[in-house]
């Protein structure tokens, strides 16, 4: 169970910090230039919203890891 309490933890953290810093995410991938090959389709609102609802699932996920390890 101490496995599943690490692996929530951590996936619980790294959803709070994609939350956080969404927009400094996708302003250093658009510096380096890692962005969608049809990036003009997708506006920064929706990039944005997408990447803090991926981070929304991830700190979810651990949230249920967590509950799951303890319980």
């Amino acid at each position: 169970m101490a496995f599943i309490l690490i692996a929530g933890l951590c996936m619980l953290g790294l959803g709070i910090g994609g939350i956080l810093y969404a927009p400094a995410i996708l302003e250093a991938q658009r510096k380096r230039g890692a962005t969608p090959v049809r990036a003009e389709a997708i506006g920064q609102k929706d990039r944005l919203r997408a990447t803090r609802g991926v981070g929304v699932a991830f700190a979810v996920f651990g949230g249920l890891l967590i509950a799951y390890a303890i319980l």
